[in-house]
């Protein structure tokens, strides 16, 4: 798997505006300088909280996966926390091996997501949509 080149990362925040903004951010970055330029402008009103590492143990006990899936769920939560920028981390307080995955980790990670793009469940908004404009199809003759 290789890296996103810098032209694929924008397309990436370009097609996710609208997403975005449904999901109630106001000015979502559309590039990947904007978004680091957003870390950049926060990171003085950053500091360590204990209501964010209470939401990451939250976040942890909660069953989201059947249970057989499960410890993928604690994989699932280092990787989004090592999404965020390595100084960013440190300045909150989540730079520590708590939050890192190994080697072996990253790989179950990378597979899931290869898995992911292959994956139609019937209760993602595209599935939905289609068999929507299915059923309001006129019949063919």
């Amino acid at each position: 798997m290789r890296p996103l080149s810098a032209q694929q990362r924008d397309d990436f925040y370009a097609d996710n505006q609208v997403a975005a903004r449904l999901y109630g951010v106001e000015t979502p970055p559309a590039s990947q300088r904007e978004l680091e330029a957003l870390f950049e402008r926060m990171r003085p009103q950053l500091e360590p909280s204990p209501i964010v590492l209470e939401f990451l143990e939250i976040m942890r006990a909660v069953p989201l996966l059947p249970g057989p899936l499960r410890p993928l769920h604690t994989l699932l939560l280092k990787a989004a926390v090592q999404a965020v920028p390595e100084g960013i981390r440190d300045q909150l307080g989540l730079g520590g091996s708590a939050w890192r995955l190994a080697p072996w980790q990253w790989w179950v990670v990378r597979a899931l997501g290869r898995a992911g793009d292959h994956l139609t469940l019937p209760s993602l908004p595209a599935r939905l949509a289609l068999r929507r404009m299915a059923t309001a199809a006129p019949a063919q003759v």
